[in-house]
């Protein structure tokens, strides 16, 4: 698996959703049509997605699934992506493939 994530418990920035994950990924190798997917157990209300300026890539919410795409370059090592993922709930991660 390309991929390695760190996923912590953070400080919302919505008040519609007061809890929130903080997750970073990133990988040890060129990805090429990358996308993402993270399930959480409670409904993503709100995300933010930070990328390393070279990184370019979108996200998603429905439901429980937050899906990040990248751009045709893909996703590359050393440029990690950093979600704050904002539930109505408290919320955890169950899975990111």
């Amino acid at each position: 698996d390309p991929f390695n994530a760190t996923v912590a418990l953070a400080n919302s920035t919505s008040r519609m959703a007061p809890y929130a994950l903080k997750v970073t990924i990133n990988t040890n190798e060129l990805v090429q049509q990358a996308v993402l997917t993270i399930t959480t157990d409670e409904p993503v209300v709100t995300a933010s997605i930070t990328t390393d300026p070279r990184t370019r890539a979108s996200g998603r919410v429905d439901k429980t699934h937050y899906r990040i795409v990248f751009d045709r370059t893909g996703f590359k090592p050393d440029q990690p992506i950093t979600l704050l993922l904002m539930s109505a709930n408290p919320i955890q991660e169950l899975d990111i493939n």
